[in-house]
Protein backbone atom coordinates (compact mmCIF):
# COMPACT_ATOMS: atom_id res chain seq x y z
CA UNK A 1 0.00 0.00 0.00
CA UNK A 2 0.92 3.79 -0.95
CA UNK A 3 0.03 6.89 0.68
CA UNK A 4 -1.84 9.17 -1.15
CA UNK A 5 -1.73 12.90 -0.92
CA UNK A 6 -4.82 14.35 0.07
CA UNK A 7 -4.33 17.39 -2.21
CA UNK A 8 -4.56 14.65 -4.89
CA UNK A 9 -7.85 12.90 -3.61
CA UNK A 10 -9.72 11.81 -0.62
CA UNK A 11 -10.53 8.50 0.86
CA UNK A 12 -14.93 7.80 0.93
CA UNK A 13 -16.73 9.17 3.40
CA UNK A 14 -16.95 7.90 6.94
CA UNK A 15 -14.45 4.97 6.29
CA UNK A 16 -11.16 4.43 8.32
CA UNK A 17 -7.97 5.03 6.99
CA UNK A 18 -4.02 5.14 8.73
CA UNK A 19 -3.56 9.45 8.52
CA UNK A 20 -0.31 11.20 8.25
CA UNK A 21 0.88 14.64 8.57
CA UNK A 22 4.38 14.16 6.93
CA UNK A 23 5.45 12.95 10.26
CA UNK A 24 3.22 11.25 12.51
CA UNK A 25 1.05 8.50 11.84
CA UNK A 26 -2.30 8.12 13.18
CA UNK A 27 -5.75 6.94 12.25
CA UNK A 28 -9.37 8.19 10.90
CA UNK A 29 -12.12 8.96 8.64
CA UNK A 30 -12.88 12.07 6.59
CA UNK A 31 -16.68 13.29 6.87
CA UNK A 32 -17.03 15.06 3.98
CA UNK A 33 -15.44 18.33 5.49
CA UNK A 34 -13.00 17.38 8.31
CA UNK A 35 -10.76 14.39 9.34
CA UNK A 36 -12.50 13.01 12.74
CA UNK A 37 -11.24 9.93 15.00
CA UNK A 38 -12.47 7.85 17.55
CA UNK A 39 -10.51 9.19 20.78
CA UNK A 40 -7.73 12.04 21.02
CA UNK A 41 -4.97 9.69 20.94
CA UNK A 42 -5.40 8.50 16.75
CA UNK A 43 -5.49 12.22 15.93
CA UNK A 44 -2.62 13.26 13.84
CA UNK A 45 -1.33 16.88 14.96
CA UNK A 46 -1.40 19.64 12.37
CA UNK A 47 -2.89 18.93 8.84
CA UNK A 48 -3.25 15.53 7.80
CA UNK A 49 -1.59 15.65 4.14
CA UNK A 50 -1.63 11.81 4.03
CA UNK A 51 -3.41 8.99 4.06
CA UNK A 52 -3.85 5.31 3.20
CA UNK A 53 -6.93 2.42 3.55
CA UNK A 54 -5.93 -0.31 6.47
CA UNK A 55 -4.35 -3.00 5.33
CA UNK A 56 -6.63 -6.66 5.64
CA UNK A 57 -6.99 -8.32 8.56
CA UNK A 58 -5.43 -11.56 9.55
CA UNK A 59 -7.02 -14.74 7.95
CA UNK A 60 -5.71 -16.90 11.21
Amino acid sequence: MEWIKCSERMPEVMVTVITSNGFDIGQGWWDGDDWKSFDCHDVVPGKVTHWMPLPPPPTE
